[in-house]
Protein backbone atom coordinates (compact mmCIF):
# COMPACT_ATOMS: atom_id res chain seq x y z
CA UNK A 1 0.00 0.00 0.00
CA UNK A 2 2.64 2.68 0.74
CA UNK A 3 4.39 1.85 -2.95
CA UNK A 4 1.05 2.82 -4.60
CA UNK A 5 1.32 6.24 -1.71
CA UNK A 6 4.46 6.96 -3.49
CA UNK A 7 3.31 6.30 -7.05
CA UNK A 8 0.43 8.60 -6.81
CA UNK A 9 3.05 11.03 -5.65
CA UNK A 10 5.75 10.87 -7.78
CA UNK A 11 4.70 9.06 -11.28
CA UNK A 12 9.01 8.86 -12.06
CA UNK A 13 9.03 6.62 -9.20
CA UNK A 14 7.47 3.55 -11.04
CA UNK A 15 10.54 3.11 -12.42
CA UNK A 16 12.74 2.86 -9.14
CA UNK A 17 9.39 0.58 -7.98
CA UNK A 18 10.49 -1.55 -10.94
CA UNK A 19 14.23 -1.61 -10.14
CA UNK A 20 12.93 -2.81 -6.47
CA UNK A 21 11.54 -5.92 -8.12
CA UNK A 22 13.96 -6.96 -10.36
CA UNK A 23 16.30 -6.41 -7.75
CA UNK A 24 14.19 -8.73 -5.60
CA UNK A 25 14.21 -11.26 -8.06
CA UNK A 26 18.08 -11.23 -8.90
CA UNK A 27 18.71 -11.26 -5.25
CA UNK A 28 16.60 -14.93 -5.01
CA UNK A 29 18.03 -16.23 -8.23
CA UNK A 30 21.60 -15.56 -7.16
CA UNK A 31 20.75 -17.12 -3.32
CA UNK A 32 19.24 -20.36 -5.41
CA UNK A 33 22.51 -20.80 -7.48
CA UNK A 34 24.76 -20.21 -4.65
CA UNK A 35 23.00 -23.33 -2.99
CA UNK A 36 22.67 -25.29 -6.15
CA UNK A 37 26.88 -24.57 -6.08
CA UNK A 38 27.33 -25.80 -2.59
CA UNK A 39 25.09 -28.65 -3.19
CA UNK A 40 26.85 -29.93 -6.39
CA UNK A 41 30.35 -29.60 -4.32
CA UNK A 42 28.72 -31.82 -1.30
CA UNK A 43 28.10 -34.87 -3.89
CA UNK A 44 31.28 -35.25 -6.69
CA UNK A 45 30.27 -35.78 -10.01
CA UNK A 46 30.62 -39.82 -10.52
CA UNK A 47 32.05 -41.28 -13.32
CA UNK A 48 32.28 -44.50 -14.42
CA UNK A 49 35.88 -46.26 -15.77
CA UNK A 50 37.47 -49.51 -15.61
CA UNK A 51 40.17 -50.23 -12.67
CA UNK A 52 42.30 -53.11 -13.85
CA UNK A 53 43.68 -55.48 -11.14
CA UNK A 54 47.06 -56.79 -11.42
CA UNK A 55 47.45 -59.67 -8.76
CA UNK A 56 50.45 -61.65 -8.76
CA UNK A 57 52.32 -63.66 -6.42
CA UNK A 58 56.35 -65.01 -5.98
CA UNK A 59 57.55 -68.15 -3.75
CA UNK A 60 60.85 -68.35 -2.23
CA UNK A 61 61.98 -71.71 -1.14
CA UNK A 62 65.08 -72.13 1.09
CA UNK A 63 68.30 -72.97 0.36
CA UNK A 64 69.12 -77.15 0.89
CA UNK A 65 72.42 -76.51 1.80
CA UNK A 66 71.10 -74.16 4.80
CA UNK A 67 70.77 -75.61 8.00
CA UNK A 68 69.71 -72.38 9.39
CA UNK A 69 66.10 -71.30 9.68
CA UNK A 70 64.73 -71.90 6.53
CA UNK A 71 64.67 -68.91 4.13
CA UNK A 72 61.13 -69.93 2.84
CA UNK A 73 58.76 -66.87 1.72
CA UNK A 74 56.26 -65.50 -0.22
CA UNK A 75 55.16 -62.06 -1.35
CA UNK A 76 51.66 -61.17 -2.70
CA UNK A 77 51.68 -58.14 -5.15
CA UNK A 78 48.33 -56.52 -5.90
CA UNK A 79 48.70 -53.60 -8.34
CA UNK A 80 46.19 -51.62 -10.72
CA UNK A 81 45.45 -48.97 -13.13
CA UNK A 82 42.71 -46.90 -15.03
CA UNK A 83 41.55 -48.48 -18.26
CA UNK A 84 40.58 -45.30 -20.11
CA UNK A 85 40.48 -43.43 -23.05
CA UNK A 86 43.27 -40.73 -23.65
CA UNK A 87 41.00 -37.48 -22.62
CA UNK A 88 40.40 -39.60 -19.74
CA UNK A 89 43.74 -40.31 -19.03
CA UNK A 90 44.81 -37.02 -19.32
CA UNK A 91 42.09 -35.94 -16.54
CA UNK A 92 43.40 -38.89 -14.31
CA UNK A 93 46.77 -36.73 -13.96
CA UNK A 94 47.05 -34.65 -10.98
CA UNK A 95 48.75 -31.31 -10.32
CA UNK A 96 52.38 -32.55 -10.53
CA UNK A 97 51.93 -34.38 -13.90
CA UNK A 98 52.38 -38.46 -13.11
CA UNK A 99 49.47 -40.91 -12.47
CA UNK A 100 47.31 -41.30 -9.04
CA UNK A 101 48.70 -43.82 -7.36
CA UNK A 102 46.71 -47.02 -6.96
CA UNK A 103 46.09 -47.10 -2.76
CA UNK A 104 44.61 -43.65 -3.71
CA UNK A 105 41.49 -45.13 -5.02
CA UNK A 106 40.52 -47.13 -1.79
CA UNK A 107 40.88 -46.56 1.88
CA UNK A 108 41.72 -50.09 3.01
CA UNK A 109 41.50 -53.52 0.92
CA UNK A 110 41.52 -56.86 2.99
CA UNK A 111 42.85 -60.01 0.73
CA UNK A 112 41.07 -63.09 1.96
CA UNK A 113 43.18 -66.56 0.88
CA UNK A 114 41.95 -69.47 0.53
CA UNK A 115 43.52 -71.40 3.42
CA UNK A 116 42.90 -75.39 1.45
CA UNK A 117 45.38 -74.90 -1.06
CA UNK A 118 48.29 -74.37 1.37
CA UNK A 119 50.17 -76.70 3.61
CA UNK A 120 49.37 -74.30 6.49
CA UNK A 121 46.56 -75.15 8.90
CA UNK A 122 44.69 -72.50 10.16
CA UNK A 123 45.71 -72.77 13.75
CA UNK A 124 49.41 -71.52 12.29
CA UNK A 125 48.06 -69.15 9.85
CA UNK A 126 48.12 -65.98 12.72
CA UNK A 127 46.08 -63.32 10.09
CA UNK A 128 43.42 -66.61 9.68
CA UNK A 129 43.80 -66.25 5.78
CA UNK A 130 43.15 -62.26 5.51
CA UNK A 131 45.61 -60.05 4.48
CA UNK A 132 45.13 -56.63 4.93
CA UNK A 133 46.33 -52.47 3.63
CA UNK A 134 45.18 -49.89 5.39
CA UNK A 135 45.78 -46.36 3.80
CA UNK A 136 48.39 -43.91 6.11
CA UNK A 137 46.40 -41.33 8.12
CA UNK A 138 48.23 -37.97 7.28
CA UNK A 139 48.52 -35.82 10.43
CA UNK A 140 47.61 -32.11 9.72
Amino acid sequence: MRNWKIRELVPESDAYMDLLDYEKKLDATITRKRLEIQEALKKPMKVKRKLRIYVSHTFTASSPESDDKPDKGWELRVEGQLIDSENAKNRQLNGRGSVRKFSSFFKRLIIELDLRFTDLTPESWSGRGRLGYRRPTVSR
